[in-house]
C-alpha cells in the first residue's frame, strides 16, 4: 500500500508518492514560483514503523479539520491545511493506493459538443471525493474545431498541474486533474483513470474509443462495463524537431603526397652508420700498417656500426610498407 499526497494551492497542483522507507526522514519541496508563494516551502516528514507523519516546523503551521495537527499518523482521506508565515495556505489530501501505476479507459468525444463533470448525477462523468467536487465542477466543450475546458468550482480544475482561471484550449496530451480525478486529452479521445475510484459515466453519450481498420472511431455503448480497455500514458515531453538546413563539410581530400622511394627511406639510417663504419675500418688499417695488432674494441665497433645500419634499414622498410597499406585502406 502506497501513500499519495495530493497537494493543492490557489495556483498549482502536485502529487507526491511517498517512497517505501522505514524509520527515516523525508522532505517534500514546494517551489515558490510554482505554487505562487512568498518563499519556498519544505515539508518535513518521517516514517516510523511504516507509518507516515508530518513533522512540525517553525516555517509553517499544520491544521487537520481546523484543529492544530500534532503529528498523528497520516491516514487515507485525511485533509490537512499547511499555513506558512505569510498566511498562505496549501491543502493536502492523503490517499492510499494499491498501485502507483495508472491505467486509463479511453472515451470517444469526437461527436460531442459538451462533456460535464461533477458530483451531480446529471453530469456525463459523475465523480466526488470527500465532498470536494462541485455539482457541476468542470465543462469540456467543442469550439472553433477544438476542445476547451472551463472551471466552474471554487476548488479549481488543474491542467498540467496549473489551476486554470479562464476558458482554456486543450492541447493533445494535456493532463487534467479534478480533485483526484485524472484525465488526459487526446484530441477526439478522453482518457480517464478509473482505478480505485467511484466514477459513473453516461454510457448513452460517452462510449469507448475503438479504432477500426481504416482508423475511424466506432462507438460502443456500455463498453466500459463489458470489457476494460487500458491506456498507458506515454511521456509528454516532446522536443521540437529542427526544420532548418544543416551544412555538412566535405570529407577531407585523399592524401596525394608522393611517398619517398626506398633509397630515400633507408638513406638516413645508412648515412648515420657510415661514419662509424669508416672510422673503425681506418683504425684497423692504420694498426696493421704500423705492424701492430687490432684490438677487440676496434672489431666490436665495426660490428656495432653494421648492426646499427641494418636495424635502421629494417625500420625504414617496415615504415614504408605500413604507409602503403594505409593508403590502400
Amino acid at each position: 500500500m502506497s501513500i499519495v499526497l495530493s497537494i493543492y494551492s490557489q495556483k498549482a497542483f502536485k502529487e507526491v508518492i511517498l517512497p517505501i522507507l522505514n524509520n527515516a526522514d523525508y522532505s517534500v519541496f514546494l517551489e515558490k514560483r510554482y505554487f505562487d508563494l512568498q518563499t519556498d516551502l519544505v515539508l518535513q516528514l518521517e516514517v516510523l514503523d511504516e507509518k507516515w507523519h508530518i513533522k512540525t516546523d517553525k516555517n509553517y503551521f499544520i491544521y487537520k479539520n481546523k484543529i492544530i495537527y500534532s503529528g498523528e499518523i497520516l491516514k487515507n482521506k485525511d485533509i490537512l491545511t499547511i499555513e506558512n508565515n505569510y498566511n498562505e495556505k496549501i491543502s493536502i489530501i492523503v490517499k492510499e493506493a494499491d498501485s502507483i501505476f495508472h491505467s486509463f479507459d479511453k472515451l470517444s468525444i469526437k461527436n460531442l459538443d459538451k462533456i460535464t463533470i461533477g458530483k451531480s448525477i446529471e453530469n456525463d462523468i459523475v465523480y466526488d471525493f470527500l465532498k470536494t467536487v462541485s455539482k457541476e465542477h468542470t465543462i469540456i466543450m467543442k469550439k472553433n474545431g477544438g476542445f476547451y475546458i472551463v472551471n466552474k468550482s471554487l476548488n479549481g480544475t488543474y491542467v498540467n498541474s496549473v489551476k486554470i482561471e479562464t476558458e482554456t484550449q486543450l492541447l493533445f496530451g494535456d493532463y487534467i486533474n479534478i480533485m483526484g480525478l485524472h484525465l488526459i486529452y487526446l484530441g477526439d479521445v478522453l482518457a480517464i483513470d478509473r482505478e480505485g475510484k467511484d466514477i459513473q459515466i453516461n454510457s448513452n453519450k460517452l462510449g469507448s474509443y475503438i479504432p477500426d481498420m481504416d482508423g475511424t472511431v466506432l462507438l460502443k455503448n456500455n463498453a466500459i462495463s463489458t470489457g476494460k480497455l487500458l491506456y498507458h500514458r506515454a511521456p509528454r515531453n516532446y522536443e521540437k524537431l529542427d526544420s532548418g538546413s544543416i551544412e555538412i563539410e566535405d570529407p577531407p581530400e585523399k592524401n596525394t603526397e608522393k611517398q619517398p622511394s626506398l633509397v630515400m627511406a633507408i638513406g638516413p639510417s645508412a648515412t648515420m652508420a657510415l661514419p662509424m663504419l669508416l672510422g673503425c675500418m681506418m683504425m684497423i688499417y692504420a694498426s696493421s700498417v704500423e705492424g701492430g695488432t687490432s684490438s677487440l674494441y676496434m672489431y666490436s665497433g665495426l660490428v656495432m656500426s653494421l648492426v646499427s645500419a641494418l636495424i635502421g634499414i629494417m625500420w625504414a622498410v617496415a615504415n614504408l610498407r605500413l604507409q602503403k597499406k594505409e593508403e590502400k585502406a
